[in-house]
């Protein structure tokens, strides 16, 4: 008993950050756009080694941080990332970012989806349904697989190449139609191809009779920021009918950008908004 109680002394406390500290902190991990170690979140405080510890730890046992499995970096947990879902539905940002979001639809004829991934997950941020009888349905913060959606392809694309081996390697892959790629070497080729063309497909892979496109929503640096997705019965497109719509697709992704980045209003009247 007397071991016991030695032991439980010796561990050092949890810090109990403030608030303002919590908030620099995400606003660094957020930043960065990538995992941190702990030295790496100590030198942006501008706190010690041991302090930067004991803040992560607090904040790991709360759920607002998490652990890489493999890396042991740092990186925003689930808490947090359903907080942030939760927050965006209500965000005063909405009613900005809505309406350039319906005049892409209002031009498409098609949904569309505002994809962000928090935990490496395609998650939909939000949406415009398009007002067509035969559509398929799925609400926002609905999240979706990343090896066989147009979203989730283009997030792994984006990925630096490390951190995507290391995704890939113990991503799930579950067929969900007769068209999901279920191979590793056949994904990183679609891949490739999503890298280079600067957009990614889903043809039927996701959902039977449903094709999708979504084109990359970056920052005025070049920084992934998320993803603009289009999807629509193949019926009415057929397998690669989704492409004559990238045009528009890529002006409302910059449209969105500005938005997301506060750089500027975008020019509502480019995408027919009253």
């Amino acid at each position: 008993m007397q071991s016991m109680r030695q032991s439980i002394a010796e561990q050092p406390p949890v810090e109990r950050p403030s608030a303002n500290r919590v908030l620099d902190l995400i606003e660094v991990l957020a930043s960065a756009r990538r995992s941190l170690t702990v030295v790496e979140i100590a030198e942006a405080l501008g706190v010690s080694r041991p302090q930067a510890h004991r803040i992560v730890a607090g904040l790991e046992r709360s759920g607002v941080l998490a652990r890489h499995p493999r890396s042991r970096r740092v990186i925003f947990g689930s808490r947090l990332a359903r907080a942030v879902l939760r927050i965006g539905s209500m965000s005063s940002l909405q009613p900005i970012w809505h309406p350039v979001l319906r005049g892409v639809v209002e031009q498409v004829g098609e949904t569309c989806n505002l994809i962000m991934f928090p935990r490496a997950t395609p998650t939909y941020f939000d949406r415009v349904e398009a007002n067509w009888p035969l559509s398929i349905r799925l609400q926002a913060g609905s999240e979706v697989p990343l090896h066989c959606t147009a979203g989730g392809k283009l997030y792994l694309a984006n990925l630096p190449t490390r951190e995507r081996e290391l995704l890939l390697e113990h991503l799930p892959m579950p067929p969900c139609t007769a068209n999901t790629i279920v191979g590793r070497d056949g994904l990183r080729r679609d891949l490739q191809q999503a890298a280079a063309d600067g957009f990614a497909t889903d043809r039927e892979e996701f959902i039977q009779g449903m094709i999708a496109v979504a084109v990359p929503i970056r920052s005025g640096r070049g920084v992934f920021l998320g993803a603009l997705g289009m999807h629509a019965p193949g019926a009415r497109h057929g397998p690669d009918g989704l492409r004559a719509f990238l045009p528009t697709l890529r002006a409302g992704a910059d449209g969105l950008a500005a938005i997301l980045e506060h750089d500027a209003q975008p020019d509502r009247a480019a995408f027919q908004i009253p």
